[in-house]
């Protein structure tokens, strides 16, 4: 359902404040003429999630020695088989081991090694962090697909409070081992809606709730549906655990008697 949905026309409208600049507003993207061309058929076939994925069942086919687990798929030009070893998975395609994968890429625990971001005292000499009145604490730098490195996202500090900007998976977590207060983070940005940009926003609701949440409408639209859809919960449930701050393009954001900068669509757009 979240593939059909993102092969389908995405929610528009009017992102911009009256007060944008002409040019930008005239530079603005038609979402909705962008996917239609991209939907156009190709060679007589119609591009939706019917005619490009083929969905089914990988369950477990047998139980191996030692405990391990074996789930087998045949096709009509090959098989595909992936063994669960306990801390890693052997992926073999046509009898041929094409990767192992480390226990904790494919599984929902607590805390993967690279996540567990090097901490500024031992965990029990944590001490109450000092929110600066301005600054920046950086919470990741790599993009998501570098393993040994946690995504981009930082808190940009004003006036003892903080801002999330794109949390990574797992701050939280971090943010507590290192004393940070999460009283002290109310608000998250949010850019767009990819994993390695959202994740940290939807488990921060789900820990603190009542956050408020900085996006523009079209964005807040689709986190909505993708995590409405994972979590299966209910659309007015999920909305009813955070406040929704909806930002324009061109106009500032006020926070702590001061405001960021105007939001452009680069801003809004970033990798």
């Amino acid at each position: 359902h979240l593939l059909c949905i993102s092969l389908a026309s995405p929610f528009q409208d009017d992102e911009y404040s009256p007060f944008v600049d002409d040019s930008i507003y005239a530079a603005r993207p038609d979402l909705l003429r962008e996917i239609g061309y991209f939907k156009e058929p190709r060679n007589g076939r119609k591009i939706e999630a019917d005619t490009l994925l083929q969905f089914v069942e990988f369950a477990c086919s047998e139980e191996l020695p030692a405990g391990h687990l074996l789930a087998r798929m045949a096709f009509d030009d090959g098989t595909i088989e992936v063994i669960d070893r306990g801390a890693e998975y052997d992926v073999i395609v046509d009898d041929e081991l094409v990767a192992t994968v480390p226990d904790w890429l494919s599984s929902a625990i607590a805390d993967p090694p690279h996540i567990l971001m090097p901490m500024a005292t031992a965990v029990g000499d944590a001490i109450d962090f000092e929110a600066p009145q301005f600054g920046i604490t950086v919470l990741g730098a790599a993009d998501g697909f570098t393993a040994a490195g946690t995504t981009a996202g930082f808190i940009l500090w004003m006036r003892g409070r903080g801002i999330l900007v794109d949390p990574p998976a797992h701050s939280a977590h971090y943010l507590r081992r290192n004393g940070i207060s999460s009283r002290k983070i109310t608000h998250v940005i949010l850019t767009h809606c990819h994993a390695d940009h959202d994740a940290g926003t939807f488990q921060k609701i789900l820990l603190e709730q009542r956050v408020t949440v900085l996006t523009t409408r079209t964005i807040m639209a689709a986190f909505v549906r993708k995590y409405a859809l994972i979590s299966e919960m209910n659309y007015d449930f999920l909305q009813r655990l955070f406040c929704f701050h909806s930002v324009k393009i061109g106009e500032p954001v006020h926070f702590q008697a001061s405001h960021l900068p105007r939001v452009s669509p680069i801003s809004l757009a970033s990798p």
